[in-house]
This record gives C-alpha cells, structure tokens and sequence, in this order.
C-alpha cells in the first residue's frame, strides 16, 4: 500500500462536486498519528497526495483548506485515527491551535465576532482509521448530532471485519441533490420553535447557513428549555408503580422491569445473575430534563453496561416520543417497526425532517439516535481500499441568489410558484440582496425566451421553456420573477 510523507498509509479518495454552488469549494481534514499520545500529534492534510503536516502550537486563526477544483477531484486518504473531513463553501474554515497543537473544534453555534466561521456554510464527516497490527479498520460517518449545514454521501470499500476475504462497500449520508434545500424548507415550515434552529449569516441577504440540533439551541437561548417537559411529565404519570403499564428492557439474559415515581425511573431485575454470572442491580434514574435528553446525558444510579443501555434506550424512546404510545411494541421500540418512530407529539421535527432524506432514512441527528439501529448499521471496513464523498446540492440558499424582477414598474414579487423545479408547492421566499435597488429592472420584450441570471447585471441564462430553467419562477400579471439558485 503507498504511504505518504510521514509514512502513514494513503488510499484513493474521490471528492465529487454536486453541490451547484458557484462558490469555491475547500477540503480542511485533520486526525492524530498517535491515539495513544494525541498531543502535539495531531495532523492535517497538507495536498491532495495524502501528504499530512503537524500542528503548531498557538497558532492564531488560519486557513489549512486545499481548494477543490472542478466537478471531481482525484485525491489520497491518510490513516490517521479519530479524523474529521471538512467541507467550507465560499471560504476556507478558518482554525487555531491550543498550546499541545490541538487544533479548536469549528463551532456551529457560536455567535461572531467570536466565531470567525459563522457566515460560512461548512459541515465534516466523522472519519477514524485504526491500525490494529494485524489489520486496519476505516470508520466513516455523517454525523447531524451538533448541526446540519450540508449535505454528503459516503462510500467506503474495504472488506468485511467479520469475513475478511468477502469486499464491502458501505454508503451513508443522502442520495438526493436536493437534500438540503428540502431539510431547511422542511424545518422552516415546521414552525415554531422548529424554524428557530436554523442560523442565517449576519451579512446580507441573510440565507441558512446551518441548522443547529435542539441542544445547541438551548444552549444559546433560541430553543425552549422545557420543550419536552409536558411529554416527560405524562410519561412518569403512565408508568406509575400505581398502575400495570411497565417499562422491560433485556440485557445480557435479564430483564429489567421499569416504573416510575413522579421522582424518576426504577428498574429491576427478573434474576440475581445474568448470562455471564455477574450481579444484577436495580437502576434508579432521576427524572431527566429537557436539555439532558438532547444532551445524550442521562445518568442513572449506576454507571455500568445495563445502567448505560437503559438509559440510551429512554432517551432515544423520549426523542421518537414512542413512550406511553406503544406500550406493547417494545422498549426501546426496535428498527422494524421504525415506522412508529416521529409520529406523536412532541415530534423531534429536527430528526425527524433530516431522517426523512436520509439514505434508508438513516441519520445521526443526536446521540441515542444510535439506540436500535437508526443512525446505520456497521460502519467498519477491514484494510480500506477506497473513499469517495460526494457533496450533495446546496440548492436555493447558495450565496449567489438574486432575484431579477422582469417589468415595466412595481414592486418585486415576493412569492414563488406556482410551483418549482421540483413540483414542490409555492411558499414565500426573501428576496435580495440589499443592493438590488441600485439594479436597473429589465424589460421582457415580447415573448419567450425568458432570461435569468445569478448576477443582476448578467450574463443571462436563456430558455423558451421556463421550466427547464435553474430557477424557481414566479408570476404576476405583468411581471415574471426568477429567483436564481
């Protein structure tokens, strides 16, 4: 296998460039070459070779992206464990170091002037490449668990960790071109508070930069803090000891029967022993708050195999608001019956929308979204051969939108439709950007061929048949709209 500059392992890594976005497009990944000794071992990817130069210590902000160009990019992967990829549209993300060279973690939800990055549309994926002596293992994922900002596919090849001689290629991330635009609108639609999670830049045209998960919305002071709080309350009242509905979780041969007092959760154990002889426990879990289900942060009076299990299993059941609705599908309700997942109140819109674009509806939205399968199945490949990651569309809310308003006089129509390119139905849009009063409005002489453009001042795209255009068209008598993306 070929190495790199430092002699770490190198495999072909394609980048494929769908996003539709006329801005720049810019690589930054980093990982460590020693787990064990992380600090003042932690790398970043240097050139598209696979070639890895280690961080300086107080290093102020700075960029380490390698620009992308053209529609695919030929690239090389190095073995670095506990790794992320990144992606920035428009600009490089912009990093610093602490003093052990440890580079500080691209926020999502910091507001400037603090955060350098946040006018910047960026999202990575998760990305770590063991060596185990006898054999490496690649894990990659998407990950949605602090913030939604693009949208990825993955492919990963290698072999199968449990056969080693049989090829395996996992996918994971989303098909559709179109996956972001349709998350944002979703969410948008959504409503309060759902609408509040997404941050729009400080510089105008305001558009979606990211969407922040609920916890880091909380955090900030733009999501409820007691969200979920009537929910966990009903939940307690359902599974009083005073009533027959229990809660039976099974763990390594035990089961553990759950009821609840209006202070918090207790389960028991079925045996004294479990399948491997060791002792059984009772688990008491003291009623969990909004932030701490978000939070992945439930903890109950014993921090061990089934005190952990038990409560990832609640909090994911509390994010899919399947407790107290199905009482008899299972706790946690399993992967076949997802179908019952996201569809009583409180719904977690936030996982519920980004799932819904998902590969096989696979997402990683929060940290129990891991509890019975549903960010995935086994991300592992045995000695990697291949990466390849495709950016999926950013859709209408590139940072080249305009609108050109074609008419004689009168104001900009401000909604789109009847419908668009995707047959979607007509919804208000935010027209810009603040410049545009400055912009002559041109004329339409005559009939087709209608003209768009992402620049007011052209070039113009051109089309008699509007529908064929990359545009969302609006009518109004004597006017014709077209919102560029």
């Amino acid at each position: 296998m070929a190495t790199n500059n430092i002699g770490r392992a190198v495999i072909p890594f394609t980048i494929i460039n769908n996003s539709g976005s006329s801005q720049p497009l810019y690589l930054y990944m980093f990982g460590t070459a020693d787990p064990k000794k992380p600090a003042n071992n932690q790398y970043y990817l240097s050139n598209l070779q696979g070639d890895c130069e280690r961080f300086l210590p107080n290093e102020a902000h700075k960029s380490y992206g390698l620009p992308l160009e053209g529609l695919k990019v030929e690239a090389f992967f190095p073995q670095l464990d506990g790794g992320r990829i990144y992606i920035s549209v428009g600009n490089p993300l912009l990093v610093a170091t602490n003093k052990d060279g440890f580079p500080d973690a691209v926020s999502a939800d910091n507001p400037p002037p603090g955060n350098v990055n946040y006018d910047t549309i960026w999202d990575f994926v998760e990305a770590t490449w063991h060596d185990y002596g006898d054999r490496t293992i690649l894990n990659v994922n998407t990950t949605q668990v602090d913030a939604f900002g693009l949208a990825f596919k993955i492919e990963h090849s290698g072999f199968d960790p449990s056969n080693p001689q049989s090829p395996l290629t996992i996918v994971n991330g989303f098909d559709s071109d179109t996956a972001r635009k349709n998350i944002f609108r979703d969410l948008e639609r959504a409503g309060t508070p759902w609408n509040q999670l997404i941050i729009r830049s400080s510089t105008a045209p305001p558009r979606p930069v990211r969407a922040l998960m609920p916890l880091k919305a909380i955090d900030q002071g733009s999501f409820p803090q007691d969200q979920l709080g009537a929910y966990i309350k009903a939940v307690l009242e359902f599974y009083l000891n005073t009533t027959s509905n229990r809660l039976n979780f099974t763990y390594s041969g035990v089961n553990y029967v759950g009821q609840t007092s209006m202070g918090g959760f207790l389960f028991k154990p079925d045996k004294a022993k479990d399948d491997g002889g060791r002792e059984t426990f009772e688990y008491k879990i003291p009623t969990p708050t909004t932030r701490q289900v978000y939070a992945n942060s439930i903890a109950s009076s014993r921090d061990d195999g089934p005190g952990g299990a038990i409560c990832a299993a609640l909090g994911a059941s509390f994010c899919r608001s399947t407790l107290t609705f199905y009482p008899n599908a299972g706790f946690p309700v399993p992967q076949n019956d997802r179908s019952l997942y996201y569809n009583n109140q409180p719904i977690f819109e936030y996982a519920r929308i980004i799932h819904s674009y998902g590969i096989d509806n696979h997402a990683f939205c929060y940290g129990y979204d891991e509890v019975a399968g549903d960010a995935g199945g086994n991300r592992d490949v045995r000695n990697p051969t291949s990466l390849t990651l495709t950016i999926k569309g950013v859709g209408i809310m590139d940072d080249k939108l305009y609108v050109v308003n074609y008419g004689l006089t009168g104001d900009l129509t401000k909604y789109v439709g009847p419908k668009d390119r995707d047959k979607n139905p007509a919804h208000q849009v935010t027209v810009g950007p603040q410049s545009f009063a400055t912009v002559t409005t041109q004329e339409v002489n005559g009939p087709p061929p209608w003209q768009v453009t992402q620049n007011p001042t052209g070039p113009y795209l051109t089309a008699t048949n509007v529908e064929s255009l990359p545009a969302v068209i609006a009518f109004d008598p004597g006017h014709l709209t077209a919102i560029a993306y």
